[in-house]
Protein backbone atom coordinates (compact mmCIF):
# COMPACT_ATOMS: atom_id res chain seq x y z
CA UNK A 1 0.00 0.00 0.00
CA UNK A 2 0.91 3.79 -0.55
CA UNK A 3 1.11 4.05 3.29
CA UNK A 4 3.28 0.99 4.10
CA UNK A 5 5.34 2.49 0.92
CA UNK A 6 5.98 5.80 2.85
CA UNK A 7 6.74 4.20 6.24
CA UNK A 8 9.52 2.25 4.76
CA UNK A 9 11.01 4.68 3.27
CA UNK A 10 11.07 6.96 6.26
CA UNK A 11 13.05 4.03 8.05
CA UNK A 12 15.30 4.03 4.79
CA UNK A 13 16.03 7.66 5.44
CA UNK A 14 17.09 7.48 9.09
CA UNK A 15 19.30 4.72 8.26
CA UNK A 16 20.83 6.38 5.54
CA UNK A 17 21.09 9.95 6.62
CA UNK A 18 24.63 9.10 7.65
CA UNK A 19 25.70 9.09 4.32
CA UNK A 20 24.16 12.22 3.27
CA UNK A 21 20.62 12.32 1.65
CA UNK A 22 17.57 9.96 0.90
CA UNK A 23 15.35 11.27 -1.05
CA UNK A 24 12.10 9.90 -2.14
CA UNK A 25 8.82 10.37 -3.90
CA UNK A 26 5.41 8.57 -4.67
CA UNK A 27 4.98 7.02 -7.85
CA UNK A 28 1.86 5.22 -9.19
CA UNK A 29 1.03 1.86 -7.79
CA UNK A 30 2.80 2.89 -4.18
CA UNK A 31 6.04 3.07 -6.14
CA UNK A 32 8.65 5.23 -4.89
CA UNK A 33 11.53 6.63 -7.16
CA UNK A 34 14.84 6.73 -4.89
CA UNK A 35 18.10 8.49 -5.18
CA UNK A 36 21.09 7.92 -3.33
CA UNK A 37 23.67 10.35 -3.30
CA UNK A 38 26.66 11.11 -0.97
CA UNK A 39 29.00 13.84 -1.35
CA UNK A 40 32.60 14.17 -1.83
CA UNK A 41 35.13 15.35 0.98
CA UNK A 42 36.33 18.09 -1.33
CA UNK A 43 32.60 19.66 -2.65
CA UNK A 44 33.70 18.85 -5.79
CA UNK A 45 30.93 15.91 -7.38
CA UNK A 46 28.48 13.61 -6.17
CA UNK A 47 28.48 10.25 -7.08
CA UNK A 48 24.68 9.42 -7.56
CA UNK A 49 23.00 5.95 -7.60
CA UNK A 50 19.23 6.26 -8.73
CA UNK A 51 16.89 3.02 -9.10
CA UNK A 52 13.37 3.75 -10.40
CA UNK A 53 10.30 2.15 -9.20
CA UNK A 54 11.99 1.04 -6.22
CA UNK A 55 9.57 -1.09 -4.06
CA UNK A 56 9.24 -1.16 -0.31
CA UNK A 57 11.38 -4.39 -0.02
CA UNK A 58 13.66 -2.56 -2.24
CA UNK A 59 13.90 0.43 0.11
CA UNK A 60 14.28 -1.54 3.10
CA UNK A 61 16.81 -4.22 1.47
CA UNK A 62 19.01 -1.03 0.60
CA UNK A 63 18.72 0.38 3.88
CA UNK A 64 20.33 -2.52 5.67
CA UNK A 65 23.25 -2.40 3.20
CA UNK A 66 24.20 0.77 4.88
CA UNK A 67 24.58 -1.85 7.94
CA UNK A 68 26.14 -4.16 6.56
CA UNK A 69 28.91 -1.96 4.41
CA UNK A 70 29.30 0.63 7.81
CA UNK A 71 30.11 4.04 7.42
CA UNK A 72 33.38 5.48 6.06
CA UNK A 73 35.87 6.01 9.11
CA UNK A 74 36.14 9.23 10.12
CA UNK A 75 32.61 10.09 9.15
CA UNK A 76 30.44 11.78 12.30
CA UNK A 77 26.31 10.46 12.35
CA UNK A 78 23.95 12.59 12.39
CA UNK A 79 22.68 11.51 16.08
CA UNK A 80 26.13 12.01 17.31
CA UNK A 81 24.65 16.34 17.37
CA UNK A 82 25.53 18.09 20.71
CA UNK A 83 28.21 17.83 22.99
CA UNK A 84 28.70 13.93 22.01
CA UNK A 85 29.19 15.55 18.26
CA UNK A 86 31.84 18.11 20.00
CA UNK A 87 33.80 15.32 21.22
CA UNK A 88 34.00 13.39 18.39
CA UNK A 89 34.54 16.08 16.15
CA UNK A 90 37.88 17.01 18.36
CA UNK A 91 38.84 13.35 18.41
CA UNK A 92 38.62 13.43 14.55
CA UNK A 93 42.00 13.49 13.01
CA UNK A 94 40.82 14.89 9.49
CA UNK A 95 39.30 17.85 11.56
CA UNK A 96 41.87 18.26 13.65
CA UNK A 97 44.72 18.58 11.15
CA UNK A 98 42.90 21.03 8.96
CA UNK A 99 42.11 23.37 12.29
CA UNK A 100 45.60 23.13 13.60
CA UNK A 101 47.12 23.75 9.86
CA UNK A 102 45.03 26.79 9.71
CA UNK A 103 45.87 27.92 13.69
CA UNK A 104 49.14 27.97 12.26
CA UNK A 105 49.09 30.01 10.18
CA UNK A 106 47.10 32.43 12.15
CA UNK A 107 49.93 32.56 14.44
CA UNK A 108 52.21 33.80 12.13
CA UNK A 109 49.25 36.30 10.51
CA UNK A 110 47.77 37.48 13.76
CA UNK A 111 51.78 38.56 14.58
CA UNK A 112 52.58 40.38 11.52
CA UNK A 113 49.60 42.47 11.85
CA UNK A 114 50.01 43.32 15.47
CA UNK A 115 53.47 44.22 14.97
CA UNK A 116 53.99 46.13 11.33
CA UNK A 117 53.83 49.30 12.47
CA UNK A 118 56.28 48.54 15.12
CA UNK A 119 58.45 46.89 12.75
CA UNK A 120 58.34 49.93 10.21
CA UNK A 121 59.17 52.21 12.42
CA UNK A 122 62.09 50.46 14.57
CA UNK A 123 63.91 49.05 11.63
CA UNK A 124 63.36 51.38 9.24
CA UNK A 125 62.59 54.60 10.76
CA UNK A 126 59.64 55.53 8.86
CA UNK A 127 57.06 57.91 10.61
CA UNK A 128 53.21 56.96 11.01
CA UNK A 129 52.21 59.36 8.04
CA UNK A 130 54.81 57.27 5.70
CA UNK A 131 53.92 53.37 6.26
CA UNK A 132 50.19 54.01 7.26
CA UNK A 133 48.98 54.68 4.43
CA UNK A 134 51.24 51.65 1.99
CA UNK A 135 49.94 49.01 5.38
CA UNK A 136 46.44 51.08 4.95
CA UNK A 137 46.73 49.19 1.06
CA UNK A 138 49.07 46.20 0.97
CA UNK A 139 47.58 44.37 2.93
CA UNK A 140 43.75 44.54 2.26
CA UNK A 141 44.13 44.34 -1.35
CA UNK A 142 46.61 41.78 -0.83
CA UNK A 143 44.06 39.96 1.36
CA UNK A 144 41.19 40.10 -0.72
CA UNK A 145 43.17 38.92 -3.91
CA UNK A 146 44.68 36.28 -1.63
CA UNK A 147 41.45 34.93 -0.69
CA UNK A 148 39.20 35.41 -3.19
CA UNK A 149 41.74 34.37 -5.46
CA UNK A 150 42.31 31.27 -3.64
CA UNK A 151 38.65 30.68 -3.61
CA UNK A 152 38.46 30.67 -7.39
CA UNK A 153 41.81 28.69 -7.78
CA UNK A 154 40.29 26.01 -5.45
CA UNK A 155 37.10 25.16 -7.05
CA UNK A 156 38.78 24.65 -10.08
CA UNK A 157 41.41 22.26 -8.87
CA UNK A 158 39.32 20.92 -6.38
CA UNK A 159 37.77 19.62 -9.58
CA UNK A 160 41.11 17.33 -10.46
CA UNK A 161 42.15 16.59 -6.89
CA UNK A 162 44.56 19.41 -6.91
CA UNK A 163 43.26 21.21 -4.34
CA UNK A 164 46.70 21.37 -2.09
CA UNK A 165 48.22 23.83 -4.69
CA UNK A 166 46.16 26.08 -2.47
CA UNK A 167 46.18 24.98 1.08
CA UNK A 168 49.62 23.54 0.96
CA UNK A 169 51.61 24.97 -1.69
CA UNK A 170 50.44 29.16 -1.04
CA UNK A 171 51.29 28.56 2.49
CA UNK A 172 54.73 27.56 1.98
CA UNK A 173 55.39 29.95 -0.52
CA UNK A 174 54.54 32.33 1.63
CA UNK A 175 57.17 31.75 4.11
CA UNK A 176 60.09 32.87 1.76
CA UNK A 177 58.37 36.30 0.63
CA UNK A 178 57.40 37.31 4.39
CA UNK A 179 60.90 36.53 5.17
CA UNK A 180 61.84 38.63 2.57
CA UNK A 181 59.63 41.35 3.75
CA UNK A 182 61.39 41.06 7.53
CA UNK A 183 64.94 41.09 5.98
CA UNK A 184 64.69 43.82 3.42
CA UNK A 185 66.91 46.28 2.92
CA UNK A 186 64.90 49.47 2.48
CA UNK A 187 60.79 49.89 2.98
CA UNK A 188 60.17 49.85 -0.99
CA UNK A 189 61.46 46.01 -0.83
CA UNK A 190 60.14 44.89 1.99
CA UNK A 191 56.54 46.38 1.33
CA UNK A 192 57.19 44.90 -2.20
CA UNK A 193 57.50 41.54 -0.70
CA UNK A 194 55.23 42.00 2.13
CA UNK A 195 52.32 42.33 -0.53
CA UNK A 196 52.93 38.80 -1.82
CA UNK A 197 53.68 37.18 1.10
CA UNK A 198 50.16 38.04 2.74
CA UNK A 199 48.70 37.40 -0.96
CA UNK A 200 49.94 33.71 -0.72
CA UNK A 201 49.21 33.14 3.24
CA UNK A 202 45.39 34.08 2.90
CA UNK A 203 44.83 31.46 -0.26
CA UNK A 204 43.86 28.62 2.41
CA UNK A 205 41.19 30.51 3.97
CA UNK A 206 38.06 29.27 1.99
CA UNK A 207 39.15 25.97 0.55
CA UNK A 208 40.27 24.93 4.30
CA UNK A 209 36.69 26.35 5.47
CA UNK A 210 34.84 23.49 3.27
CA UNK A 211 37.42 20.90 4.61
CA UNK A 212 36.88 21.74 7.82
CA UNK A 213 33.30 21.33 7.07
CA UNK A 214 33.46 18.42 5.55
CA UNK A 215 33.93 16.16 8.19
CA UNK A 216 30.58 16.96 9.78
CA UNK A 217 27.15 16.11 9.14
CA UNK A 218 25.14 18.62 7.65
CA UNK A 219 23.30 19.29 11.45
CA UNK A 220 26.54 19.84 13.03
CA UNK A 221 28.10 22.43 9.83
CA UNK A 222 27.87 25.45 12.51
CA UNK A 223 29.13 23.63 15.30
CA UNK A 224 32.13 22.49 13.25
CA UNK A 225 32.81 26.01 12.00
CA UNK A 226 32.20 27.57 15.46
CA UNK A 227 35.10 24.74 16.89
CA UNK A 228 37.44 25.43 13.69
CA UNK A 229 37.14 29.52 14.85
CA UNK A 230 37.81 28.76 18.61
CA UNK A 231 40.38 26.90 17.83
CA UNK A 232 42.32 28.81 15.70
CA UNK A 233 41.42 32.31 17.00
CA UNK A 234 43.08 30.67 21.02
CA UNK A 235 46.09 29.25 19.02
CA UNK A 236 46.35 32.57 16.68
CA UNK A 237 46.18 34.96 19.72
CA UNK A 238 49.74 33.39 20.84
CA UNK A 239 51.67 34.54 17.99
CA UNK A 240 51.70 38.69 18.84
CA UNK A 241 52.36 37.02 22.46
CA UNK A 242 55.31 35.26 21.17
CA UNK A 243 56.89 37.88 19.19
CA UNK A 244 56.69 40.36 22.20
CA UNK A 245 58.55 37.59 24.39
CA UNK A 246 61.11 37.06 21.90
CA UNK A 247 61.34 41.33 20.96
CA UNK A 248 62.86 41.34 24.61
CA UNK A 249 65.33 38.67 24.43
CA UNK A 250 66.47 39.46 21.34
CA UNK A 251 65.09 42.17 18.63
CA UNK A 252 61.93 42.73 16.57
CA UNK A 253 63.07 41.80 13.41
CA UNK A 254 64.96 38.60 14.74
CA UNK A 255 61.83 37.75 16.36
CA UNK A 256 59.36 38.36 12.97
CA UNK A 257 61.67 35.42 11.71
CA UNK A 258 58.98 33.09 13.59
CA UNK A 259 56.37 34.04 11.03
CA UNK A 260 57.99 31.98 7.98
CA UNK A 261 58.73 29.15 10.31
CA UNK A 262 54.78 28.93 11.10
CA UNK A 263 54.28 29.15 7.68
CA UNK A 264 55.99 26.46 6.77
CA UNK A 265 54.42 23.97 9.97
CA UNK A 266 51.09 25.56 8.80
CA UNK A 267 51.76 24.43 4.85
CA UNK A 268 53.16 20.84 6.14
CA UNK A 269 49.77 20.44 8.24
CA UNK A 270 48.01 21.38 5.26
CA UNK A 271 49.76 18.35 3.74
CA UNK A 272 48.69 15.92 6.17
CA UNK A 273 45.11 17.24 5.90
CA UNK A 274 44.23 16.58 2.40
CA UNK A 275 45.94 13.53 2.96
CA UNK A 276 44.00 12.46 5.17
CA UNK A 277 40.85 13.99 3.19
CA UNK A 278 41.39 11.91 0.19
CA UNK A 279 41.44 8.82 2.15
CA UNK A 280 38.03 9.53 3.60
CA UNK A 281 36.69 10.70 0.52
CA UNK A 282 38.00 7.17 -0.98
CA UNK A 283 36.20 5.29 2.29
CA UNK A 284 33.50 7.07 0.80
CA UNK A 285 33.42 6.54 -2.73
CA UNK A 286 34.09 2.83 -1.76
CA UNK A 287 31.07 2.19 0.56
CA UNK A 288 28.79 4.58 -2.08
CA UNK A 289 30.34 2.12 -4.86
CA UNK A 290 28.92 -0.80 -2.93
CA UNK A 291 25.68 0.76 -1.84
CA UNK A 292 24.28 1.75 -5.48
CA UNK A 293 25.42 -1.94 -7.01
CA UNK A 294 22.85 -3.21 -3.71
CA UNK A 295 20.18 -0.68 -4.53
CA UNK A 296 20.64 -2.19 -8.46
CA UNK A 297 20.53 -5.60 -7.64
CA UNK A 298 17.38 -5.21 -5.08
CA UNK A 299 15.72 -3.41 -7.57
CA UNK A 300 16.24 -5.77 -10.11
CA UNK A 301 14.80 -8.47 -7.67
CA UNK A 302 11.86 -6.23 -6.91
CA UNK A 303 10.64 -5.99 -10.69
CA UNK A 304 11.41 -9.37 -11.59
CA UNK A 305 9.14 -10.33 -8.59
CA UNK A 306 6.13 -7.85 -10.00
CA UNK A 307 6.57 -9.45 -13.40
CA UNK A 308 6.05 -12.94 -11.63
CA UNK A 309 3.56 -12.12 -9.66
CA UNK A 310 1.24 -10.40 -12.51
CA UNK A 311 1.55 -13.47 -14.36
CA UNK A 312 0.55 -15.77 -12.01
CA UNK A 313 -2.49 -13.87 -11.12
CA UNK A 314 -3.08 -13.76 -14.74
CA UNK A 315 -2.89 -17.46 -14.97
CA UNK A 316 -4.95 -17.79 -11.73
CA UNK A 317 -7.50 -15.58 -13.99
Amino acid sequence: SSSNSNSSSSGANGNLSSMDSWDSGNGSGGAGSAALSLSSVDGSSSLTATSASTTTSSAAATAAAVETVGKPAGVILPEQAGWAGVMQLVQNSAFMSVTMAAALNDVASYALVAWQSTFYERVYGLTTDQYAPVLATVLPVAGILGGVGGGILADKLSVVGKRGYVTVAASLFAAPFIWASVMADNSTESFAALGVGFALSESWRAPAAVMARSVAPPNMSSTASAIYLSVRNIIGGLGPLAVAQLATMKDLRAALELLPLMYIFSGTMFGVAENKLRKLKEQQAEVQQQLAQQASSDAAGGSSGNVQGSSEQGSAK
